[in-house]
């Protein structure tokens, strides 16, 4: 018993098993820290690589998980057992202030690329002794970024081609296109350029000696579309070319737009003697206007009795220009119309006021893609939708109705970069429909194959011509 009692109560080589204990335990948490610094490491150097492979896949080549794995396997990874994954889609940052769900995967446009490993964590120091099952899941979203500048006008009718070109073409040998309510032809009026001239001079009392001393002189728009009126061809009296009130009075130097060497010296107040210029005046004062920042051909604003009533008119709009950037104008769209009418009644009257809205030769186009391959691009995509009509009756607290004579199909129209280098100009329309507040209110079929007739006779009725001026990739960037 007293020898039992000696054996429990003795402490010779207590210290070693204390020590031992405690160095057991030290020496794991140095391994464990030392296991996590290693991992912590080999993440970082993998995210680098997976932010490299996501710029190369982006840049050119098959956007698949092979190539990642070569790209990885040429840094020096060990990749047994890790998985990897790589989609496409669209990024857009103000889509949520959460990064990650600022990326979605199969989104148009396409402008980014995802890739996404995942591999097991190695215990590199008494791997005996650690046993886990843990993961390191790490991603990397790359984008390009896109950009283009894009033009539409709109047009009411184009006769070309079809029954109609032919039998012009028989009769007369017309081979051209007759257009109507035309971004570029509401004013296809010729005029003579040294008459305007001498108008210009005589009116505003310019007192100038030669023809290019009235282009260099600063004049208002109303005063040219008063010497265009003058100066016409055609021996018309009705008012062919007319301004905005509130452009009238902008000021325009015509020495911008036409270039003539022979004028200098040629002395006002000699047009009947002199050799004629003939000139398109309504394409002369298109130009003036967006020189001078207009936009309409014809534009007319009335007040009835304060509130009672009042009238807006827009007559011939401009080709119109948006430059589109895939981060910040995604949703932008670009719309025009040939004719505007707006009439407003008894406003904050009882019943809320009472307005009617009509829009002629309307288009609507937006920017639906960029395709880039090594920092070039490879297409542009345009969504483009048209009508010939819109009627909008607003009845106040009662309602609204609308009319529309499209079906408000949305054409793509695609441009090579060939095509956008050579500013190639292609056009788009939707079919023809009768619908009241987006509910057909003709048998679809019926219009559709009234507008199949219409096409095959040559009538294309409400069209959008659209062209790329420039269109860029930049570099791909790490955004995630």
């Amino acid at each position: 018993m007293s020898t039992l009692r000696g054996f429990l109560a003795g402490t010779r080589g207590a210290l070693a098993v204390q020590f031992a204990i405690v160095f057991g335990a030290a020496a794991m948490f140095v391994a464990i820290v030392a296991n996590l610094s290693l991992t912590y490491m080999e993440k970082r150097k993998l995210q680098s690589a997976a932010d490299l492979a996501a710029l190369e896949l982006l840049s050119s080549g098959p956007v698949t998980p092979d190539r990642v794995r070569t790209i990885l396997l040429s840094k020096g990874f060990d990749l047994t057992d890790v998985t990897i994954g790589v989609s496409q889609g669209n990024y857009d940052p103000s889509r949520s202030s959460s990064d990650y769900d600022r990326y979605l995967a199969d989104a148009t446009p396409t402008n980014a690329v995802r890739v996404d490993v995942s591999l097991p964590v190695r215990e590199r120091l008494a791997s005996g002794w650690l046993r886990n099952d843990n993961r390191l899941d790490l991603s990397s979203v790359a984008r390009m970024q896109s950009s283009a500048s894009v033009a539409m006008g709109s047009r009411l009718l184009r006769l070309e081609d079809g029954l109609s070109g032919q039998l012009l073409s028989a009769l007369v040998g017309y081979d051209g296109a007759i257009k109507a309510m035309d971004y570029e032809q509401l004013l296809s009026v010729d005029v003579e350029l040294l008459e305007a001239l001498d108008a210009l001079n005589t009116d505003l009392e310019l007192t100038a000696l030669n023809y290019q001393e009235v282009l260099d002189s600063e004049v208002s728009l109303g005063a040219v579309s008063s010497a265009l009126q003058v100066a016409r061809t055609d021996g018309l009296s009705l008012p062919a070319f007319s301004v905005a009130p509130e452009a009238s009075s902008r000021l325009v130097t015509l020495n911008e737009l036409i270039n003539h060497a022979q004028l200098a010296y040629i002395p006002t107040d000699t047009n009947e003697t002199a050799e004629p210029i003939v000139i398109n005046g309504g394409q002369l004062l298109m130009a003036s206007a967006a020189l001078a920042d207009g936009d309409n051909q014809v534009a007319l604003d009335l007040d009835v009795a304060g509130s009672l009533a009042s009238l807006q008119l827009r007559i011939g709009e401009t080709a119109q220009l948006m430059r589109w950037d895939l981060t910040s104008d995604r949703d932008s769209t670009l719309e025009t119309a040939q004719t505007r009418l707006r009439l407003s009644l008894l406003e904050g009257g009882l019943l809320g006021g009472i307005g009617l809205e009509v829009r002629l030769a309307e288009a609507t186009g937006r920017v639906a893609d960029i395709v880039c391959s090594n920092r070039t691009v490879q297409r542009v995509d345009v969504e483009v939708s048209t009508s010939p009509s819109t009627v909008t009756v607003d009845l106040g607290r009662l309602g609204q109705l609308q009319l529309d004579l499209s079906n408000s199909e949305v054409q793509t129209v695609s441009f090579s970069a060939a095509e956008i280098g050579n500013g190639t100009v292609k056009q788009a329309r939707s079919g023809l429909s009768v619908d009241v507040n987006d509910a057909p209110l003709l048998y679809r079929p019926l219009v559709r194959a009234v507008d199949t007739l219409l096409v095959d006779l040559g009538l294309h009725l409400s069209e959008a011509d659209i062209w790329v001026n420039d269109a860029e990739c930049s570099r791909p960037v790490v955004v995630l």
